[in-house]
C-alpha cells in the first residue's frame, strides 16, 4: 500500500537570495548548498589531489576560491580572491583611524613580542633564534622609541645573563648583529642607561672581533678594551681626588658618578677577554697584542674586585706557561740544528 505523499515530488529548495548576502557570506551560502554561480563548474584539482577548484565553463580557467559571481565569457576576468580582498578592507579602514590609536595597539603587541623573547633568551638552545627576531624586531615601526626603550633594555639584560652563551661560536653572529644595531640607535635609550649598554656592545661585538684571522680588526679590537681601562684609571683617580679634597674650597671640577654596579660590570668584561687572547697567542701576529693588553691590564690590578684579580692571575700563569714551553721549544730546536752533521758538497773537477 502506497500513500498519497510518496508520489508527490520532491520539494524543490529555496533559492539563495543573493541580494541579501556579500562577500564571503555568499560563497560560504554557495558552497554550502552546493550551488554555483551561472557558468562555474567544481572539478577535482590537478596539484592538489583530494582537493577541489572552480573552473569557468567558458575560458577554461580555474580558481582556487568558491566564486560568487557569474563566470565571464572575458579571458583574465576573474573574480578577486577573498584574503587578499579582507587584508585590502583591512588596510583601507586602518587608514581613517587615528594614527595615535594605531601606534598604541603596535606597542602593545612588541611589548608582547619582546615579554616572549625573555622567555627563549633564558634557554641556551633557542639563544640564537630568539636573538634572530630580537635583531628583526628592531627595524619595526615602533622599535627604540621612548615608549619602546625600557622594554628593549630590559630584554638586552637577558642576553648577558650568561656571558659564556655570547660568545659560542653558533650565537657570535646573531647577538653581534643585534648590538649593531643597537650601537647605531643609542641615543634612544635614556642616558643612565648608555654606559651599560656599552658594556654590553663591547662584550658582544668587540669582543667577538677578536676571533678573528685580521690582525687589523684583531689589534683595533683590543685597543677598545684598553682604552677602556685608562679611562677607568683616569675615573678612579678623579674619584680618589675627589674624597682627598672633599670639604675643602678647591675647585676639584664637576664629575658625573657612574654607578658602582655599571662600573664593576665594565672591568668585568674587560677582563673576560684574557682567556681569549690567550687563544690566539700562538699567532706570531698576535704575540706583542696579547703580552701588551696582559700587562697593561696587570699594572692596573688594583682597579679590580678579588674575583676578577684572580682570572688576571690565571691569565698571568697561562701567559708565563706558553712563554716557557716557547723558550723551551726554541732551545730545542737550535740544539738539534747545533748538533746536526754537515756534510760538505764536494766539488767535481
Amino acid at each position: 500500500m502506497s500513500f498519497v505523499y510518496d508520489k508527490l515530488p520532491a520539494p524543490k529548495q529555496a533559492p539563495v537570495d543573493s541580494s541579501s548576502q556579500t562577500g564571503s557570506k555568499k560563497r560560504v551560502a554557495a558552497e554550502n548548498a552546493n550551488v554555483l554561480p551561472e557558468g562555474w563548474s567544481k572539478v577535482p584539482s590537478r596539484s592538489r589531489p583530494g582537493k577541489f577548484t572552480y573552473e569557468n565553463q567558458y575560458t577554461k580557467e580555474r580558481i582556487g576560491w568558491v566564486p560568487d559571481v557569474p563566470a565571464s565569457k572575458t579571458p583574465r576576468n576573474l573574480p578577486k580572491e577573498p584574503k587578499r580582498e579582507a587584508l585590502k578592507k583591512l588596510a583601507e579602514e586602518r587608514k581613517g583611524t587615528d594614527p595615535e590609536v594605531n601606534r598604541k595597539q603596535d606597542i602593545e603587541k612588541l611589548k608582547i613580542v619582546l615579554d616572549k623573547l625573555k622567555g627563549l633568551l633564558a634557554h641556551d638552545d633557542k639563544f640564537n633564534l630568539a636573538c634572530k627576531l630580537l635583531h628583526k624586531s628592531l627595524f619595526s615601526s615602533v622599535a627604540l622609541s621612548p615608549e619602546t626603550s625600557m622594554m628593549y633594555f630590559e630584554t638586552m639584560r637577558a642576553t648577558q645573563s650568561n656571558p659564556q652563551r655570547v660568545y659560542t661560536p653558533g650565537n657570535r653572529r646573531y647577538v653581534r648583529e643585534v648590538f649593531k644595531v643597537v650601537r647605531t640607535k643609542l641615543e634612544h635609550f635614556p642616558k643612565e642607561l648608555r654606559y651599560r649598554l656599552v658594556s654590553w656592545e663591547m662584550r658582544s661585538v668587540i669582543h667577538n672581533q677578536l676571533y678573528t684571522d685580521d690582525s687589523f680588526l684583531y689589534n683595533k679590537s683590543a685597543k677598545v678594551f684598553l682604552d677602556a681601562l685608562l679611562e677607568i684609571e683616569k675615573y678612579d683617580k678623579s674619584k680618589r681626588r675627589v674624597r682627598e679634597l672633599e670639604g675643602t674650597a678647591a675647585d676639584v671640577g664637576e664629575m658625573e658618578p657612574i654607578p658602582e654596579d655599571e662600573l664593576n660590570e665594565r672591568k668585568q668584561v674587560i677582563v673576560e677577554i684574557l682567556p681569549t687572547l690567550e687563544k690566539q697567542a700562538k699567532l706570531p701576529w698576535a704575540v706583542s697584542t696579547v703580552n701588551n693588553v696582559v700587562r697593561q691590564i696587570t699594572d692596573r690590578r688594583r682597579l679590580f674586585n678579588p674575583e676578577q684579580q684572580a682570572l688576571i692571575d690565571a691569565a698571568n700563569d697561562a701567559r708565563a706557561k706558553g712563554v716557557s714551553a716557547a723558550e723551551s721549544r726554541k732551545e730545542e730546536l737550535q740544539g738539534s740544528l747545533m748538533n746536526a752533521r754537515i756534510i760538505p758538497r764536494q766539488r767535481k773537477f
